[in-house]
Parts: C-alpha cells; structure tokens; sequence
C-alpha cells in the first residue's frame, strides 16, 4: 500500500484486483484483506491434516514411490495418469485440506515478492505501471500464485511422503 500511495495517491492505476476491478477504496482494500485473512484462517482450522494421517495410516504399506502415494492418498488406489485425469474418485476433502494448509504459505511467499518488487520500484524510483498494462500486471500476479502454490504443494506433499518412510 506504501508504493500506491508514494506513487500515485488517487489510486486510479492501482493493480490490486479489490481496487481495480471493484473500484474499491482504501476502506474497502482493508475490510477485503481482513474478511479474506478471516476466511483464511477458518479454512485451515476446518480442514486439518488429520485426514492426511487417516489415508497415511490405511494405505502405508503401499507407499513404495511416490506416484503410487499421491494416487492412494487423492484416490484410494493405484492409478495411472490417464485413469487420474479422468476418474471421478478424486478426495475432494484431502485436496482441500492439501489447499488449506499450503495456500497460507504461499500467499505468504507471493506476499514477500510483491514486497521486494515495490522496494525495488522506490529504491530505484521506477513506475513500471505506466509501461505494463493493469490487466497484464494482475494476470501475471495470479501466475505467480498459482505457480508458488503448486510448487508449495509439491513440497508439502514430498515432505509428507519423506517422514513416512522413515
């Protein structure tokens, strides 16, 4: 928020997606990263990992590789990718609580960059606003996102699959 307001007070080219696309205020910005930490936080209390340990205990002799853990973890049997894409058994209730414990981080994670990114512009007194266009500069964001998450995921789920070996 530092950087919208040393760079451009009115906030008319701001590439938050609270303010550019709901033509939200200051106020608004605020009550939407409060509402969103709120639904944040109750995500991850609601979806745990204890349904991780109940699939880890049932199946744990079958973990002899990791592809065969993600398969019994999301499907309860060993699957193909082919037989992945296209079943309809996927645990939707795990994938949400892989999603509750990860998205925190990676949030976190894109929170930093976008921190040094805006340091950088005031270090070096750049405006990049006015070269990029706002939609490119939000779809880029998302990117980033959903790549931190999966990368986030895939280390959570390595992590997981590593402890239970031992």
């Amino acid at each position: 928020m530092y950087t919208t307001i040393a760079f451009n007070f009115d906030s008319n080219q701001e590439t938050s997606p609270i303010m550019s696309i709901f033509d939200g205020s200051w106020n608004s910005l605020i009550a939407y990263n409060i509402i969103i930490t709120f639904f944040l936080l109750l995500f991850l209390i609601l979806f745990s990992d204890n349904k991780f340990k109940i699939v880890e205990k049932k199946f744990i002799s079958d973990f002899n590789s990791f592809k065969n853990y993600l398969s019994y973890l999301f499907f309860q049997k060993r699957v193909t990718f082919l037989q992945a894409i296209t079943s309809n058994n996927f645990d939707v209730k795990l994938f949400l609580s892989l999603l509750a414990i990860t998205l925190p981080i990676a949030m976190t994670v894109l929170g930093f960059i976008v921190s040094f990114h805006n340091l950088f512009l005031i270090y070096f007194n750049a405006s990049l606003i006015n070269y990029i266009p706002k939609h490119m500069v939000i779809h880029f964001v998302v990117l980033c996102l959903l790549i931190i998450l999966l990368t986030t995921q895939w280390i959570f789920l390595k992590y997981r699959y590593k402890n239970i070996l031992k």
